[in-house]
């Protein structure tokens, strides 16, 4: 571990999460904002639900996979910027009623979708009561898990209500590719699309069978085909980083010099199936990983001969695990 002379030295000033918080993440993306009217609402919003339920699930409720808190925030922001838009009923030429009403129907949808969705079964049994007694403008049937926004009547729907009573199989599909619709694969299958049309990046998980690589088929196969190029990537125990990088550089050209894009002047949206299959190494990291990880972050990898930087520019990713 460097010692405070040698951080000094290299111009590094280290702030603890435990010392900030997720207020200095809130007002950087309130600052950011498009939508300016909306910051004040969304400001009150967050201090009236965000503290009390970070609390609450951190001392109720157990997660089926530990989220940590910021992250939990920054799900958050991102539903908002990719739902709260005025194609789904939040418009300031509504009048100040409707608009703030949209806001924060949005607004609580994201937060059950985001803070609240990673906790099990039980968890959310525990979440639903006590959002249903800060919040009573939930109807009172079934959870809050199980409503989405209605944005014709400005209220909310159950999600059973988006499922069609005739559905029938089409005749000639293969077995292994009929997928029949229930409730979790519309309500997962709206938030996956919302989110990869906004281009932030999606991860699936949950246990083995319960039908990710099916909901991500499903969003896949509904992408417009002019605007989007698919590249699926089956990950295994034989995986490595090499393997990764030339699967996506096949599906990239050159723009500029060390800068690619997708083929065709499209988007490439890539998933990568089972991504926690690949092996670790001695040092109990998985390099296809590290490598997925150092493009979100940087957004170029190294050329493997030359050792220069490569810049892959207009490609979103889509995990399941």
């Amino acid at each position: 571990v460097a010692s405070p002379a040698t951080v000094s030295r290299c111009g590094m000033v280290y702030m603890d999460y435990s010392d900030l918080g997720y207020r200095p993440y809130v007002d950087s993306w309130l600052q950011k904002r498009q939508d300016k009217r909306s910051v004040d609402p969304l400001r009150r919003l967050v201090d009236k639900y965000v503290p009390n339920l970070l609390e609450f699930k951190r001392l109720n409720c157990k997660e089926m996979v530990p989220v940590a808190e910021i992250n939990s925030i920054t799900s958050l922001c991102t539903l908002i910027d990719s739902l709260a838009t005025p194609e789904n009923g939040v418009n300031p030429s509504d009048g100040d009623e409707v608009y703030l009403r949209m806001l924060e129907v949005w607004f609580l949808f994201s937060l059950i979708w985001s803070i609240a969705a990673s906790v099990d079964e039980t968890g959310r049994k525990k979440i639903d009561a006590y959002i249903r007694e800060i919040e009573g403008q939930f109807p009172a049937k079934d959870s809050v898990y199980e409503y989405q926004v209605d944005v014709r009547n400005k209220g909310w729907i159950m999600w059973e209500e988006q499922l069609r009573s005739g559905w029938r199989y089409p005749a000639n599909a293969p077995f292994y590719k009929i997928m029949v619709p229930t409730v979790d694969t519309v309500r997962y299958d709206f938030l996956v699309h919302a989110l990869i049309s906004t281009g932030r990046p999606v991860l699936m998980t949950g246990p083995v069978g319960t039908g990710k690589t099916s909901v991500a088929t499903n969003v896949l196969q509904k992408l417009d085909a002019t605007k989007y190029n698919v590249l699926v990537i089956n990950m295994s125990a034989q995986t490595t980083s090499n393997n990764v990088q030339e699967i996506i550089e096949s599906r990239v050209e050159k723009r500029t010099k060390g800068v690619f894009v997708p083929i065709g002047g499209k988007n490439l949206l890539t998933f990568l199936d089972d991504l926690n299959m690949p092996a670790k190494d001695t040092f109990g990291s998985q390099p296809p990983l590290e490598l997925i990880r150092q493009w979100m972050d940087y957004g170029f990898w190294y050329d493997r001969v030359k050792q220069v930087p490569k810049t892959v520019k207009g490609m979103f990713l889509m995990a399941a695990t």
